[in-house]
């Protein structure tokens, strides 16, 4: 008889150990296989005001397709102490299968500015996880539910705008030509002659009608190159560098010859020489070196004057401009 009690009890302890081993791997595979977030978070300035508000949407990404089932932004943890959702902040699905959004409240608070690392500092990065019991809410649809991981950076958007003109692009400047405060677009093209887009102050874009240039264009930059307070545009093209000047009201017009031998590929102004006015600089393709054009501002306003190269100018020790 206490041979057989003795088997019993070594049967139950046998069989408790394998429970609770089940139970322990078990836990063990759910925290392990539970959906994480999987960044970046996009910001999305919903009503387009500038401007972090109410209505404002932070859409999360999950490492699996979701389904959200009573989720609100208690199940979202924010890591950086002043940030915040806002008051009243709400949860939807979406917009994408494995995306949760979080829709902001007055006073919410998030900054945008590099990637999270840690929630002290000055102006720290925010960042954005789940907290633990988010997973009776948020589950994917393989049944894993969403635990906490590593918080995700939380980054801007940028959502689909308005379309210009069907053509092939091959440079792009943006500047306010027309100096209403907003800016607007030159468009260069590979097939014809390059266009400016006005800006009606919300996003939209008109073509202005002007059509700059006509052989190909590799570059474009936008700068007061007469020193009259609006923007210029110098583009390079294959028939080489082309100086157009505007007229304040984003009427330009090519002043001077072509100058370069049409091998720039890259363009950037800046005053190089301490003199006030801006100098350009023409980084070349097919083997030829880069270049630096200085230019001298003449006080009329039909003049621009391009200076001859700079290595030119250091030889002769004087600045001798010649009219373009």
């Amino acid at each position: 008889m206490k041979r057989n009690t003795h088997i019993v009890t070594e049967s139950a302890i046998v069989l408790a150990v394998a429970v609770l081993g089940a139970c322990s791997s078990g836990n063990r595979t759910d925290v392990e296989t539970g959906t994480v977030v999987s960044g970046p978070a996009r910001i999305q300035d919903h009503d387009r005001d500038r401007t972090l508000g109410a209505g404002d949407r932070l859409i999360v990404p999950f490492d699996s397709e979701v389904r959200v089932d009573g989720a609100s932004a208690d199940d979202f943890a924010l890591p950086v102490p002043t940030d915040s959702f806002g008051d009243s902040a709400v949860v939807e699905a979406g917009p994408g299968a494995n995306e949760v959004t979080i829709v902001l409240g007055d006073r919410a608070h998030l900054t945008v500015r590099g990637d999270y690392g840690s929630p002290i500092g000055t102006r720290p990065a925010s960042g954005v996880d789940v907290r633990p019991g988010a997973g009776d809410h948020i589950v994917s649809t393989g049944g894993r539910r969403a635990r906490p991981s590593t918080p995700v950076d939380v980054v801007p958007t940028l959502d689909p705008g308005p379309h210009l003109a069907i053509g092939v692009a091959s440079a792009l400047a943006a500047g306010d030509l027309d100096r209403d405060g907003d800016l607007d677009l030159v468009v260069g093209r590979a097939n014809a002659g390059d266009t400016i887009w006005i800006n009606d102050g919300t996003g939209s874009y008109r073509d202005s009608g002007q059509t700059l240039g006509g052989d190909e264009t590799f570059a474009l930059v936008i700068g007061d190159l007469d020193g009259d307070g609006d923007l210029d545009l110098v583009r390079a093209g294959d028939g080489g560098n082309q100086a157009w000047i505007n007229d304040g009201a984003a009427n330009l017009q090519q002043r001077g010859s072509t100058f370069g031998a049409g091998d720039a590929r890259a363009v950037a102004l800046a005053d190089l020489d301490g003199d006030g006015d801006l100098d350009l600089i023409e980084g070349n393709g097919r083997g030829k070196p880069d270049r630096i054009w200085s230019t001298s501002i003449v006080t009329t306003t039909s003049t621009w004057c391009v200076a001859v190269p700079a290595e030119r100018r250091r030889r002769s020790g004087r600045t001798t401009a010649r009219e373009r």
